[in-house]
Formats: C-alpha cells, sequence, structure tokens
C-alpha cells in the first residue's frame, strides 16, 4: 500500500505540473497494468486529475504488446499472423522477379517485422521460436524452388536456407541480442539496469614455465559469468544467452 500511495503522489505531481505548463493529458489514454507474477497482484486504483483510470491486462507501446505476465505469447501469435499474410503478397507480386528482388522485399515487409523489438520479446520456448520461424522457412522453399527450378519437398529446412543464403531468425536474434549488450557495455545504450547486470570474468594471469615462457591455457574462459536465477524459466533463458555470447565472443 505504501508503494500504491507514493505512486500515486507522483501521478498528481505530473498532474499538477500538466496544468501549470498547460500541457493537459489525455486520460483517454492512459491505462493502468501491473506486471507480476503473483497469482494475486495487489492491484490499487489510480486516478489522473479527479479522473480513474482504466486498469487493462494488456497494453501497445512502440508497436509492442505487453500483458500482465510479460511473456509476449499474444504478440509472437501476432507478427506471425500479419507476416504469413504479408509473405504471401510478396511471393505472388514476386513471381516474375530476379531471386535477389524477391529477397530484398522479404527482408523489408516480412523479416523486418518479425524482428522489431526482438532484443524484448525473443521467445525461450521453443513451441514460439518455432512458429517464428516458420514464416521464413516457407519462403526459403518458395525461393530454392524459384532459384533451382524444383521443389525441395525431401530437403530439411536447415540446408534449404544455407542454399538461398538465408540465416535462421534465432540465430539472427541472438545477433542482435549480443550487439545490444555491446552496445551496452561500450556505452553507446544508456542502460544502467541492465549493465550492472553484466558480470565479465576477470582474465587470469598466463602461467609461465621454468624458463619465464608463457604456457598457453587448455581451454580459453569464457568472459561472462552465469548468474543465478529464482525460476526456471529464467535460469534456461540466461543459459540460452550465455551459451550464444561464449559462442561468439571466443
Amino acid at each position: 500500500m505504501v508503494d500504491s500511495a507514493a505512486l500515486q503522489s507522483d501521478i498528481n505531481a505530473a498532474a499538477e505540473w500538466s496544468v501549470e505548463n498547460r500541457l493537459p493529458f489525455n486520460t483517454a489514454k492512459c491505462k493502468v497494468i501491473t506486471f507480476s507474477r503473483k497469482r494475486s497482484p495487489l492491484l490499487a486504483d489510480y486516478s489522473l486529475g479527479n479522473v480513474g483510470l482504466e486498469r487493462v491486462q494488456e497494453i501497445r507501446d512502440l508497436g509492442l504488446v505487453l500483458d500482465t505476465k510479460l511473456d509476449f505469447h499474444k504478440y509472437v501469435t501476432g507478427i506471425c499472423k500479419q507476416a504469413s499474410k504479408t509473405l504471401g503478397f510478396v511471393m505472388r507480386a514476386s513471381k516474375q522477379f530476379h531471386v535477389g528482388v524477391a529477397v530484398v522485399l522479404y527482408s523489408a515487409y516480412v523479416r523486418s517485422r518479425l524482428e522489431y523489438g526482438a532484443v524484448i520479446w525473443d521467445p525461450y520456448e521453443a513451441k514460439y521460436s518455432l512458429m517464428v520461424e516458420r514464416v521464413q522457412r516457407k519462403f526459403a522453399r518458395w525461393l530454392y524452388r524459384k532459384a533451382y527450378g524444383y521443389y525441395p519437398y525431401l530437403y530439411p529446412s536447415l540446408f534449404v536456407s544455407g542454399m538461398v543464403g538465408l540465416d535462421t531468425l534465432r540465430m539472427r536474434r541472438k545477433l542482435l541480442l549480443l550487439v545490444h549488450y555491446l552496445s551496452i557495455v561500450h556505452h553507446r545504450v544508456d542502460c544502467p539496469a541492465v549493465l550492472e547486470r553484466i558480470r565479465l570474468v576477470v582474465p587470469v594471469r598466463v602461467p609461465q614455465d621454468m624458463n619465464c615462457v608463457a604456457v598457453a591455457p587448455r581451454r580459453r574462459p569464457g568472459l561472462l559469468q552465469r548468474v543465478s536465477a529464482r525460476t526456471i524459466s529464467l535460469l534456461h533463458l540466461m543459459l540460452t544467452q550465455y551459451e550464444e555470447a561464449d559462442l561468439y565472443f571466443i
């Protein structure tokens, strides 16, 4: 209750500031949502300028749909449906185009939608990761047929994607995540909350033999420390990220 009262006090201060500066809030667009893993979270009522704020179970912010559990299941399902419809249009419109033109159209209208905000919603569950991957696999097989003249019925999807020069979307999401982390470490992105969670391993001194010659270690140690997690889902997500990071940092 103390936190709820403090938040309401901050809302009142923001409302007073908006009135004094003649920049009123649109209360119809102001919503309340609580993010929690608890089964029965504390749900308090808030008001803005004597107008009660509506409580919702999901909200859209910069194109991303955030729900109370932050699992992004509904968002991933939605973008896959939209991307599938757009992919059908791209394949129909690209029948007479060159293969390179079809790839450019796919990257601009389909893959860009499947990767927007992927650093935030990157699914750790195989079900939803496969759901996103199926959209590109469909395009990869269509592109293979366009390039080689026959449909690859019996070829595995990974082989087909490699033959047409398409990296898996899962791999691309991990690369985007690594680029984001490197940007935070090098202070190109200001995010102190994430920076304090990135724990680097201090390199050990290289051992030397009796002749003062450096002896190469048998295995190069990782650069990131593995931190503990309170939930199985978080542990699985962190282990997946650290395994991918080790592959690229080594």
